[in-house]
Parts: C-alpha cells; structure tokens; sequence
C-alpha cells in the first residue's frame, strides 16, 4: 500500500507498508502493537539514533500506523531534511520502522550576540543535548531555530533570568548565512573593560577607548566593531598594519533579576611593526618627481604612519585637482 502528501514546501512524504502486519481495521478495537526497532537512512549528519529520537519512535514502545505517519511529519518539519520515506513491516514481536531521508543542503550558523551567562561553547554543547537534531547549525526553513529558542530562554530559567529570546534573520536576508538568537527583556551593561598584550598603545588611549565602551548594552558585534575601529586609529599611526583582536571573554561582574553586569577582556596580537623602505612615482606627467615627493612627512626608514600617508596622498591629489590648464586662446588668420 503506497500513500503520499506534500509538506514543507517541495518535500514528499511518503508511506510504504511492505507485507501484512497484525495492525487491526479502522473497524477493530484499536490494539496497538510493540515497535521492535527504527532504522534511518540516507543522512550523512544524523546517526539512526538521532533521527529516531527527533523523530520520536523509542524501541520497546506501543505504537500504530498514525505514530509514524506523526513521527515522519515530526521530522520533516524540524526543517533538517528535504524529504522524508517511512516504511513499517512486520517482525517477530512487533514491527520495525525504517525512515529513509535527503539533508537538507540550506544551512545556518547561530550566534548568539549578547548571551553572557555561559561560554558559547558550552552553550553549543548544551543545546546539543536539548535540542535532537541540533549540531551546530540550523536548517534555513522548519521549527528546528525555534526549538534552540526554547532551549535558550529553558537555560535562562534555570538561572533566574526572566528573559525571552527573538530570532534575528537580518544577517540572513543580507546574504549572510547566520542566524542570531537575542535575549531580550534583561538589560546587559558593560562595567568595565580590559585590553591584554597591547603594550605599544600608551594607557591613556586604552582607558579612553575601554571607557567608550563603559555603560554600554552589551552586543557582541557592535563593541568589537567599536573597539577595532578605535584601535585601528592607534596602531595605523604606529606601523602596526596586521594587528588583530582577539573575540572579548565576557565575566558577569554582578547578576540580578532585570540586569546583569558584565566585565569585558580582550586580547590583542600586535603583530610586526612597519617601515618606510623607498618611494616611487609611476604615472605622473603634470609634475615632476621632487614636487610630489615634496608632499611626503615620510622617509626611509622612517614607521610606516598610514595615517600620516594617507594625508599626504590626499594632498598630492589636491596638488592635482589645483592645476589649471590655461584655455588656448583661438587665432584668426586674415587674407
């Protein structure tokens, strides 16, 4: 007996029953049978465990036809696969279930901006556990992002923390593939920051730029963009043209029921520091060599200030811009 619907989208689900099984006419007393196993096929990222626990077929259970019609749609709509088979056959005992299922090739990856409570590699672990089918990423379309959701706002509970989590698909619809997970309703402030292994930088340009930062709501990517762009000003004028931050460790400082403080320490490679070797002119017809390098503050040997650089190439530019060519003025030639 074949039978088939269509849902989620371009996904077909479809039922087999191969050979008789002692299941009862819709007539019948509704007996119910034991489900002696559940096989899985087809998915290169789930194990049969795992697709047999989202899909929530436990061996040993009483089940009937309409489970694995549910436990199919169940599946199907975590959005993890494009198409899910089932099959149920008779066994000694019993009957055994066999899924055959296509991964879905349109994957997310979470990120989770301002969640401060737990490191986000404990989180990832943690939402593997509670969460089937989740292994760190997420299925574009299904419920799948909206279970993480929950498995999120469960974790904030669990701390005393009465906030609820929004998906975020901005980054998506940006052509990003990244999905972000906000906590809302919990104020997140920054109290302090902390840059380690910047010792070119003098003290007061790094509290000047922590202190930027200070009182701060705290998200992720918005500080790290700040905090680069203020560094960049520093190093750029130093010669330091490859340094790097490393992502901030977030400390809770002081954890109530509506705000949490957060202490933020970043680290910073500095990398080589740069300078000038030689200048050279290419392309320059209007002026002589001497007259552009005239516009130069930097010499050989001198630290590659490209800060300093790109002033005076914005000058050579205007040194440019400012050259008026005199009209040729029209001659008459008279008879």
């Amino acid at each position: 007996m074949f039978g088939h619907r269509r849902a989620s989208g371009a996904a077909i689900l479809l039922l087999f029953v191969a050979g008789p099984c002692r299941f009862p006419s819709a007539q019948a007393t509704p007996d119910r049978v034991k489900l002696q196993a559940v096989h899985a096929t087809g998915s290169k990222r789930f194990s049969e465990v795992e697709i047999a626990r989202a899909a929530g077929m436990a061996v040993g259970a009483e089940v009937d036809p309409p489970d694995f019609q549910q436990a199919a749609t169940r599946l199907l709509e975590t959005g993890e696969f494009a198409a899910v088979q089932y099959r149920y056959r008779p066994v000694p005992g019993g009957v055994s279930l066999d899924f055959q299922v296509s991964d879905t090739d349109k994957l997310m990856v979470p990120a989770f901006p301002n969640f401060v409570w737990i490191g986000e590699a404990e989180l990832l672990s943690l939402l593997r556990s509670r969460v089937p089918l989740f292994d760190g990423r997420i299925p574009a379309a299904g419920n799948e992002a909206n279970q993480v959701a929950k498995a999120v706002e469960d974790l904030l509970k669990e701390r005393g923390i009465n906030g609820r989590v929004t998906l975020d698909f901005s980054a998506a619809r940006a052509g990003m593939s990244t999905v972000n997970f906000r906590v809302e309703g919990v104020c997140i402030v920054v109290r302090n920051v902390r840059f380690l292994e910047a010792p070119h930088i003098n003290a007061e340009a790094l509290n000047r730029i922590g202190g930027g930062l200070v009182g701060e709501e705290y998200d992720r990517p918005l500080l790290q963009l700040y905090a680069r762009a203020n560094l960049n000003l520093e190093y750029r004028q130093l010669g330091y043209l490859r340094w790097a931050l490393e992502k901030a460790l977030v400390q809770v400082l002081k954890e109530e029921k509506d705000e949490t403080q957060v202490l933020l320490t970043s680290s910073v490679h500095e990398g080589d520091q740069y300078h000038v070797g030689a200048f050279r002119w290419s392309g320059n017809q209007a002026f002589p060599m001497e007259a552009l390098s005239e516009q130069l503050h930097l010499g050989p040997g001198d630290v590659a200030n490209a800060t300093q650089l790109e002033k005076d190439l914005a000058a050579v530019h205007q040194l440019r811009r400012s050259q008026v060519r005199q009209p040729q003025q029209p001659s008459c030639a008279c008879a």
